[in-house]
């Protein structure tokens, strides 16, 4: 619903604090719940993670007729958070 709340031009904040999920070290379905997509565990999950979160994003504003375009993403590891503005 965010994304419902943009006007044009305004930004989007995202955290997603299961990190375990969306880096795929939890069970397929719970990240196909969460993101739309079936995450795998890989060197690069954490990259992997800040990409579900964007396309999610992206998915929910087309269906609105909107565009969203990747601003900025960063991982804190001491908190396992990813937090993307896209």
């Amino acid at each position: 619903e965010a994304v419902g709340a943009l006007k044009m031009g305004g930004l989007l904040y995202l955290c997603c604090t299961d990190a375990r999920t969306a880096a795929g070290k939890n069970a397929g379905p719970q990240a196909l719940r969460a993101f739309g997509a079936v995450a795998q565990s890989m060197p690069f999950s954490n990259e992997l993670a800040a990409r579900l979160v964007i396309a999610d994003a992206v998915r929910q504003a087309a269906t609105r007729g909107m565009l969203l375009q990747p601003f900025f993403s960063f991982y804190h590891r001491a908190s396992s958070c990813t937090r993307v503005m896209p």
